[in-house]
């Protein structure tokens, strides 16, 4: 497929890796022109504006919250206005459900699709194709869009005809993710307080009660003190943009 991606952070460059790596055509774009261009290497076109990167079959778009995606969306020379009818916007950015509501609306009086498809999976995941994908759209433009999900991700669920309801699916599960991090920073500090070995007590967790890929992924970087990971300075344990995408540590 000949698509745009908008928004090349971790998850957004690791994305664009994997649909080019599976033939696809990828227009990138980002506010930062030269995450955009580190991916000319990769066979990447690179857009000048997110206009030029709305000319192919659909456009994706991978970014922080709510805020980002409206001013991509709603500007003067965004999406909405950019996307010619017929076309399919790909949202993969975790959002409020109402505004992927709005976008629902939005997109339909423009005569456009839209494909409400968040991810659940670290940066490492999406640059090798393993994310898991829950979409929600129109029938046969999701379906249209199987060849995206089969180079994005290894788990798909469709989940309906309505956008917001992956969105919702997105947030339970970042729910549970939080109440996880939560537990298992608690457990670890009680137990390096005790004396006990961090990491040779979650070996042996995750080994047996919880052998479970969220336990051991985020009790890993726990025990390494990766407590926090910024979105712009990713070696800093302390966040200065104060982005949710920080707070979540890849979720």
């Amino acid at each position: 497929m000949d698509v745009g991606l908008i928004g090349l952070g971790r998850m957004g460059a690791g994305i664009a890796k994997s649909l080019l790596r599976a033939g696809h055509r990828v227009t990138v774009y980002n506010r930062t022109r030269e995450r955009a261009e580190a991916l000319r290497k990769d066979g990447a076109a690179v857009a000048g504006s997110v206009a030029e990167a709305c000319q192919g079959d659909a456009v994706l778009t991978m970014l922080a919250d709510d805020a980002a995606v409206e001013a991509v969306m709603f500007g003067e020379n965004g999406v909405l206005k950019a996307l010619a009818r017929g076309r399919a916007h790909i949202s993969l950015s975790t959002i409020s459900v109402a505004l992927s509501d709005r976008l629902a609306t939005e997109h339909d009086r423009a005569g456009h699709e839209f494909i409400a498809a968040p991810v659940f999976g670290r940066p490492e995941a999406a640059e090798a194709g393993k994310l898991a994908i829950v979409a929600a759209g129109p029938k046969a433009a999701v379906e249209r869009c199987k060849p995206l999900w089969e180079a994005m991700g290894q788990k798909l669920l469709v989940i309906g005809e309505q956008p917001s309801k992956a969105n919702v699916v997105k947030l339970t599960g970042n729910f549970l993710i939080a109440t996880v991090l939560e537990s298992l920073g608690e457990a670890l500090a009680f137990a390096r307080k005790s004396g006990v070995d961090a990491a040779a007590l979650l070996d042996f967790l995750t080994s047996t009660l919880f052998n479970a890929p969220v336990y051991k992924t985020y009790g890993g970087l726990i025990v390494e003190g990766k407590h926090a990971l910024c979105c712009r300075q990713p070696t800093r344990k302390e966040c200065p943009c104060r982005s949710p995408a920080c707070y979540t540590i890849g979720f």
